[in-house]
């Protein structure tokens, strides 16, 4: 499995729940803050008018990790990133 480092200042994927994910929702964009870990950070989310804010303790999903069923939000690496 291929792990992605997150790095402050690294734009990713946010989705408000795998529902929306599933569904092809357009996610926000969001800007890695703060790095917790390798699958947890802080993030300063973009909604569509530009305004911010800010999102704490996010799953990052790597590869092969699922979406959380629990209806929190999370984070993913755009596809091109995981190339």
């Amino acid at each position: 499995m291929k792990v992605i480092k997150p790095t402050p200042g690294r734009v990713v994927w946010f989705f408000q729940n795998r529902k929306d994910a599933e569904n092809s929702v357009q996610p926000q964009a969001a800007l890695v803050a703060f790095v917790l870990n390798d699958r947890c950070v802080n993030l300063m989310l973009v909604d569509p008018c530009g305004d911010s804010t800010p999102k704490l303790s996010v799953k990052l999903l790597q590869e092969g990790d699922e979406p959380p069923t629990d209806g929190r939000g999370f984070a993913c690496w755009m596809p091109f990133q995981k190339q």
